[in-house]
């Protein structure tokens, strides 16, 4: 984490103006709780291609009173999510409606196969394997073509040079 990043506390009970609420009282910070169960619904399916495949490696973890916290197990994971963090922000603001405190750490526990709330199906929950019979396979046609005949077929035009001749 850069210095300034530590330096900087996390906004924390930004208001929104004209909020929902009846009273047209301000709302609070979404909890983490709250931005993790919106997080594969609502989340993930706004951000560009290429930041839900950087941020699908990560998952949640509590630290108290340090707002929502997401883990990636390396310093390249982290840095690489760190590009396309402002894609997070703006999916994070427009799902709850104001800016939301996210900080994102290395953690080398944190689960490559996504957040805890990832359906990661286990063996059990797996379809059964196929059987295959393997006398019921067909070759494949042999190919009676050398080596030099497939290389001058994938590259036409190319000349065969015979080297053996002084």
């Amino acid at each position: 984490m850069t210095e300034e990043a530590e330096a900087a506390p996390p906004a924390v009970d930004e208001p929104i103006e004209g909020s929902g609420s009846p009273s047209g009282s301000a709302t609070t910070v979404p909890t983490p709780a709250q931005v993790e169960a919106a997080w594969t619904e609502s989340i993930l399916p706004e951000l560009s291609n290429r930041a839900r495949a950087r941020f699908n490696g990560g998952s949640f973890v509590e630290r108290p009173g340090a707002g929502v916290v997401f883990a990636l197990p390396n310093q390249i994971h982290r840095d690489r999510c760190q590009e396309v963090r402002g894609d997070v922000d703006a999916a994070l603001e427009s799902t709850f409606g104001q800016r939301v405190p996210f900080e994102i750490i290395v953690d080398g526990s944190a689960s490559s196969a996504g957040h805890r709330g990832a359906a990661v199906p286990s063996p059990g929950d797996r379809a059964e394997d196929e059987t295959i019979e393997l006398d019921d396979l067909i070759d494949a046609p042999a190919d009676e073509k050398s080596g030099i005949e497939r290389l001058t077929q994938a590259f036409p035009g190319a000349e065969v040079l015979d080297t053996d001749q002084p």
